[in-house]
């Protein structure tokens, strides 16, 4: 009986092993600076299903936030939002060493796909 049991928690743990060592995932920093009027700062990152799985919010004026996260290989959508409307005014996200921003002229809301 031991040895069964052996052989399957071999078998258990070596099939975790492969499962895990398959999957390719990169830490990416989604760093905030968060501009003049930073309480008005707002945006969401979700996966190839719609799911919200980084966010942030509310934050102090003219400070740089970092926000890690292991992401699976593949391609998110970035949604930045301007609770005035105005733009970030200064507020900039970084996401793999490019800035975006929401412009004064485009308003309320800004969305990009990245992979």
């Amino acid at each position: 009986m031991k040895n069964k049991f052996n052989k399957m928690m071999f078998a258990l743990v070596a099939s975790f092993a492969l499962m895990v060592s398959t999957v390719s995932a990169t830490v990416v920093n989604v760093q905030i600076y968060s501009g003049s009027y930073g309480s008005e700062v707002s945006w969401d990152l979700s996966d190839a299903t719609g799911t919200i799985i980084l966010s942030g919010s509310g934050y102090s004026s003219n400070m740089t936030y970092d926000n890690y996260i292991d992401l699976v290989d593949g391609c998110y959508d970035m949604n930045m939002y301007d609770s005035w409307g105005d733009g970030w005014n200064g507020g900039i996200l970084t996401i793999n060493g490019v800035d975006y921003t929401i412009a004064s002229t485009t308003g309320s809301t800004e969305s990009f796909v990245f992979c």
